[in-house]
């Protein structure tokens, strides 16, 4: 038990360094140090492989048969999407494999196996606790010592720690009062961190997941199961808008963004991403399978903007670079798998804590359709964590008072 979450913790700080370290120093083009810290983030996958070769039998024992189909389906699809682009050398070697949003992108979900452990979520808590105990002081030490103007690099370091704050916002009622008012406090300095380096949809999950929270107290306290219906019908919301946009031929994203006061908030910057991918996917033949790990679109926007590539590997829209990687095939995998997760959570549980993790899901799933970029990244590690803890029978089995024995170390 204390070896599996000791690798759990081991591989998400390994994908941690890298990221803290890509934001510390400056790594363009090929050398020894981007190398070794390229390493780490394929350690980070290989314990998750090595724990998911050992232990798939017991994951898949412990979660619903449907589920466990799609998921070797679309484990299985994006394994074929890596070697498409390495047997048709698709790209550089260093490129396929040396890169978070190529093979790696489509690697995270085997971190599902680090789920078969019920004490895996206090592992978790815990480490996003002490990220939050290292943020914050850190994040005030920049901001005194730069008169009140961090530089971007340390505001991108400090976002990397407080970011798993997000994710405890909707932990807040199985916390201690002493850490429920660290983490209002690391909300606040997370939301200015956003609001600096332009990271719109973080301060929009940070509103969603406090609307989350209310929805669950009011779940919990009154038995309003309603809006559990309702929240999960929410998630298609971003396909009517979608549909409404092709039909009436305006981009939802430039008919609800003109109306914020902010010209900064009110740019569109998503709807020609869409028409770019769809176009190159549609012309290429490449809509239902997709171009594989090292897939690239050509951007007619990108070939204008100076210091951009027109051919581009990476895409700011989830759903995108999903389409772009698997194709509809992939997409629709992913979706049924979360959409599955969030079933459960909220209509297979005994416990507050996994309807907790649903809407986590709810909110990842609905701005997977604005951003939450495809990466081997912390954020996407902590996203196929929960869709395991989701997911697993034995989990949603717990009680209220069982899982706060486990967060508290009765057990």
């Amino acid at each position: 038990m204390k070896v599996k979450n000791l690798q759990l913790k081991l591989s998400f700080l390994l994908l941690l360094i890298f990221e803290l370290s890509t934001r510390i120093f400056y790594l363009d083009g090929l050398s020894i140090f981007k190398i070794v810290i390229t390493v780490l983030v394929w350690c980070s996958f290989g314990i998750a492989l090595f724990q998911y070769v050992k232990k798939h039998k017991i994951l898949h024992k412990n979660i619903p048969a449907f589920t466990v189909v799609v998921l070797i389906l679309l484990l299985g699809w994006n394994i074929l999407g890596v070697l498409r682009s390495i047997l048709t050398r698709d790209g550089s070697m260093i490129t396929i494999i040396g890169n978070v949003f190529t093979s790696l992108s489509l690697l995270v979900p085997f971190v599902i196996i680090f789920s078969i452990s019920n004490r895996s979520i206090k592992m978790m808590n815990d480490l996003f606790v002490r990220l939050m105990l290292v943020g914050i002081p850190l994040f005030l030490v920049f901001y005194i010592l730069s008169g009140g103007s961090a530089t971007q690099t340390q505001l991108q370091i400090s976002f990397l720690l407080l970011q798993p704050i997000v994710f405890l916002i909707l932990l807040l009622p199985f916390q201690n009062k002493k850490i429920v008012l660290l983490v209002l406090l690391a909300v606040i300095l997370l939301f200015y961190i956003s609001s600096k380096t332009s990271i719109r949809t973080m301060m929009i999950r940070e509103i969603l997941h406090f609307l989350a929270l209310f929805a669950v107290y009011l779940v919990q306290r009154f038995r309003v199961k309603i809006i559990l219906v309702l929240a999960l019908f929410s998630i298609i919301t971003p396909f009517v808008l979608l549909q409404q946009g092709i039909v009436t031929g305006e981009s939802p994203f430039e008919k609800y963004l003109s109306k914020s006061s902010d010209d900064e908030y009110s740019v569109d910057t998503r709807t020609f991403l869409y028409k770019e991918v769809y176009i190159d996917l549609i012309d290429t033949n490449r809509m239902l399978i997709g171009k594989g790990a090292n897939g690239r679109y050509y951007s007619d926007y990108f070939s204008t903007v100076e210091g951009d590539s027109p051919i581009r590997l990476n895409i700011e829209v989830g759903v995108l670079g999903i389409l772009l990687k698997g194709g509809i095939i992939a997409l629709l995998l992913n979706l049924i798998l979360f959409i599955s997760a969030i079933y459960l959570a909220f209509f297979r549980s005994n416990n507050t804590l996994v309807i907790s993790l649903g809407f986590i899901l709810l909110v990842h799933t609905v701005l997977l359709f604005v951003e939450n970029v495809i990466s081997y990244s912390t954020y996407n590690f902590t996203i196929w964590f929960f869709v395991g803890i989701c997911f697993s029978n034995k989990f949603r089995r717990l009680t209220d008072d069982q899982i706060k024995k486990i967060l508290n170390n009765k057990v």
